[in-house]
């Protein structure tokens, strides 16, 4: 008999944007959504197939992938310059400073 796939969602802090998603089947993926239809995979789709404020957003609440992908965010940020400054690009500048991220 085969055993049903059962799936968790869960946020790490009360108020996150990001949910994390876990599948009973599956071990070491790391899955996150920020609206329950559109489901991320850590290490495909980040940061690439993010919006620059899904981006944002997750960065700010997951500073630990945050500094571990530091050279990929470096990369997003300078592809994707021209939106940041729509929208505060001094922020995430001086953030990145803050917590030694900068490139």
């Amino acid at each position: 008999m085969t055993e049903k796939r059962k799936i968790s969602i869960y946020k790490e802090n009360k108020g996150d944007k990001v949910s994390w998603v876990e599948k009973s089947d599956t071990i070491g993926e790391f899955l996150f959504t920020f609206d329950m239809k559109k489901v991320y995979n850590l290490f495909g789709d980040y940061p690439n197939k993010l919006s620059v404020e899904e981006w944002i957003t997750f960065n700010k609440e997951n500073p630990y992938w945050e500094n571990f992908f530091k050279e990929s965010n470096v990369r997003y940020a300078m592809e994707h310059e021209e939106e940041l400054d729509k929208i505060g690009r001094e922020d995430l500048i001086k953030h990145w400073i803050d917590k030694g991220i900068s490139g």
